[in-house]
């Protein structure tokens, strides 16, 4: 995947999901219980390495769900499934 940020200019960073987890590393451990619902960690690999841990909260359900549903989406999907057919 790939990630930007103003604070790096031009530059991506690009990471890997490695799994999901009930704790990541580094993750403060002061975060409110019950919250996040789902915690991705992460692994940068270009142009830093380091571990990232992504929480998804209740109120990311719906936007990641219009995400996921989207005719964007699913049209990637397809494509993508039909390349490997190939």
């Amino acid at each position: 995947m790939k990630a930007g940020s103003t604070g790096l200019g031009d530059k991506t960073l690009k990471f890997r999901i490695k799994s999901p987890a009930k704790k990541a590393e580094g993750m403060p451990s002061t975060y409110p219980k019950g919250e996040p619902l789902l915690i991705l960690g992460c692994k940068t690999y270009e142009p830093v390495i380091w571990n990232i841990w992504v929480g998804i909260e209740r109120s990311d359900i719906l936007p990641m769900l219009r995400i996921i549903f989207s005719r964007e989406t699913l049209v990637c999907i397809l494509k993508w499934f039909w390349v490997r057919r190939l």
